[in-house]
């Protein structure tokens, strides 16, 4: 078939890698990697939009397949040597190219699906009808936040854990030290890239108009009164959002059983 897309691998040299200290569940990152269950490989693509090719078990339009460019796949010879031989693999792991080649015409304007094989369809099914919520999660997104007035620190109702508020500001130490400044807004050349000007905080007061006073949790803890709502920015804290719940889903792509090496 014709050559939809390449993608050239990063091999991961073993599962474990997707375990990061403490965490007690695979990254995300193992969703997108192509791995079998007699290997204990993985190789992520890190080709441009590979990694958004859906999964279709009934009517796939491409399938994978090594490389026959040699030009291009000039790591072939790792599909010739075991994943014990790791001082071969640390010498030239790069270089190990597959690709995505049509099982038909695909018309204009189609989306392009892969099957993602047998293992993957019965561990995704699995999860699907075992899921359930973590009982002691109060986990919550933040877009149901972003629209409402916010709980202040002196009422029963506070943010998830998951998320953090953060002020929009250009906060600069009062000469004066003075315990409370009034909120103003970004200058103009200034919001063409707000992210520096993210501080997290904390809400202390909230009065009519939806104007609030808020603590800075940075620094000298400066207290800012006069704050819009618009002005407060409820986020995701890191490693906090919903693809790192424990009970999300991780499971790799598989490699077709005809084109897994013999040596892996």
């Amino acid at each position: 078939g014709t050559v939809v897309a390449p993608a050239p691998l990063i091999p991961i040299h073993g599962r474990a890698a997707m375990f990061q200290g403490t965490q007690k569940a695979p990254q995300l990152l193992m969703n997108y990697c192509f791995g079998h269950k007699q290997t204990s490989l993985l190789f992520f693509p890190f080709a441009p939009v590979v990694n958004l090719i859906n999964h279709d078990s009934e009517n796939p339009n491409v399938a994978l397949r090594w490389s026959t460019d040699r030009d291009l796949h000039y790591g072939q010879q790792l599909l010739n040597i075991t994943p014990h031989d790791s001082a071969a693999w640390s010498r030239g792991s790069y270089g190990l190219l597959m690709e995505f080649v049509a099982l038909r015409d695909i018309e204009a304007g189609e989306e392009v699906l892969l099957d993602y094989g047998k293992e993957w369809q019965r561990a995704w099914d699995q999860h699907v009808a075992y899921w359930m919520p973590l009982g002691d999660s109060n986990h919550a997104y933040a877009n149901e936040y972003n629209p409402v007035d916010l709980p202040t620190e002196k009422e029963d109702e506070s943010i998830p854990d998951n998320l953090q508020t953060l002020l929009l500001y250009n906060h600069r130490p009062p000469e004066n030290k003075q315990p409370m400044v009034q909120w103003e807004p970004l200058p103009e050349e200034a919001k063409q890239n707000i992210r520096p000007f993210l501080h997290p905080c904390k809400v202390l007061k909230r009065f009519a108009g939806s104007y609030y006073t808020v603590q800075l949790e940075e620094g000298t803890q400066q207290l800012v009164t006069q704050v819009p709502r618009q002005a407060i920015r409820v986020r995701d804290k890191v490693y906090k959002s919903d693809q790192h719940l424990l009970n999300g889903f991780r499971h790799e792509i598989g490699i077709p059983d005809e084109i897994l090496p013999d040596a892996w």
